[in-house]
C-alpha cells in the first residue's frame, strides 16, 4: 500500500515545559528530549508524507537546548516545520525563529498571565515577522463562549496595544464566526475555545476525528499515535524507529480506527471520551445519527 499523506505530523521533541497551565494535562513520559540523530532520522522518514512537521505534541519546543541544530537539519532536508509554543520564551529565540525552515508559528497568548512578559513576546513577534515576512504567525486566544468579552483582560489589552491592534478585533458581532483575523502581514489572531482532553469527557461512540486522516503524532520515544491529543501514548500504533510509516499507518489497528472515523464511529475507548472531537465535530455526529435513525 502507499503511505497516506498527512497535512501535519506532530513530532514531539520534548515533554518538558516551563509552565504548568491548568488546561494542560501534562505528562511524565520518558525520555524528556530527543537527540539530534533521532530528529534527523525521524524527519527523513516522515518529511515525504506530510505538508508540515509540528515540533510539538506535549512540552515546550523552545525549551529544547538543541532547537537551533534541529532547524538547521530541517533546512538541510528541506523539511517544512511548524512550531506551537506558549510564547513565554519567544523573546530569547528571535534569531532562531527566523529560520526559513519554519512555515508556521503558533503562539498561545492565553498562557500569559504577566503583562511584562506579554510585551516581550509581542515585541518578539514584530521582529520575527519583519525578519521572516513569509512566515505565517498565528496568535491564539481562548474564548470561553461565543459572547466572551476579552476587553477587560489586562494581558489581552497589553498584547493588543503592543501589536497596535484595534480592540474592535475582539468584536464577535463584527466578524461573525470567522475564527482567524488578520492583524498585519502574515500575522493573525485566532480565537478558539477550551475543550476536555481525551479521557475526561462522557463516553460517546458516535463521532469522527482528524486523527489518521490529516494528522498523526510521534512521541519522544518514537511511538506513533493517531493524533496530537494522545498525551500519554495510550493508542500506540507502532514505533517510527523500528517500523516504516507504511507499516504503522497500514496496521490493522490503524485501519480499523480510520474506518470508524469515516463511518462516524469511535472505536478506541480514549476517542470515545474525547471532548475535542465531541465539541468540534458535533454537526458530523448529527448527520450520522440522523442516517442511523432513518435505517430503523
Amino acid at each position: 500500500m502507499s503511505v497516506h499523506r498527512f497535512k501535519q505530523i506532530h513530532l514531539e521533541i520534548t515533554t518538558l515545559c516551563n509552565l504548568s497551565c491548568a488546561f494542560c494535562p501534562k505528562t511524565t513520559r520518558t525520555p524528556p528530549h530527543i537527540t539530534a540523530d533521532q530528529f534527523r532520522s525521524r524527519v527523513e522518514t516522515i518529511a515525504p508524507f506530510t505538508d508540515l512537521i509540528y515540533l510539538h505534541l506535549m512540552g515546550e519546543p523552545l525549551s529544547h537546548p538543541e532547537l537551533p541544530s534541529f532547524l538547521a537539519i530541517a533546512e538541510e532536508l528541506a523539511a517544512p516545520i511548524g512550531i506551537t509554543t506558549n510564547g513565554t520564551l519567544i523573546h530569547r529565540h528571535i534569531e532562531t525563529l527566523a529560520s526559513p525552515a519554519i512555515r508556521q508559528l503558533n503562539i498561545s497568548f492565553h498562557a500569559f498571565t504577566d503583562p511584562h512578559k506579554t510585551v516581550l513576546a509581542a515585541d518578539a513577534v514584530k521582529l520575527i515577522a519583519a525578519a521572516h515576512p513569509n512566515l505565517y504567525i498565528n496568535i491564539r486566544l481562548w474564548m470561553t463562549h461565543e459572547t466572551a468579552d476579552l476587553s477587560d483582560d489586562p494581558v489581552v489589552n497589553v498584547m493588543l496595544s503592543s501589536l497596535n491592534i484595534s480592540p474592535e478585533l475582539l468584536d464577535q458581532h463584527a466578524f461573525g464566526n470567522r475564527a482567524s483575523r488578520n492583524v498585519f502581514g502574515n500575522v493573525y489572531v485566532h480565537f478558539d475555545r477550551p475543550f476536555d482532553w481525551p479521557g475526561n469527557a462522557p463516553v460517546d461512540t458516535c463521532g469522527t476525528c482528524h486523527g489518521l486522516h490529516t494528522q498523526i503524532g510521534i512521541l519522544t520515544d518514537g511511538s506513533v499515535v493517531p493524533c496530537c491529543l494522545d498525551n500519554e501514548g495510550q493508542i500506540v500504533l507502532g514505533n517510527i524507529d523500528e517500523e516504516s510509516l507504511e507499516q504503522i499507518v497500514g496496521s490493522p489497528r490503524a485501519r480499523t480506527m480510520r474506518g470508524g472515523f469515516t463511518r462516524g464511529e469511535m472505536i478506541e475507548s480514549l476517542c470515545q471520551k474525547c471532548g475535542y472531537a465531541q465539541d468540534r465535530f458535533g454537526q458530523k455526529k448529527q448527520v450520522v445519527r440522523r442516517r442511523e435513525s432513518l435505517k430503523v
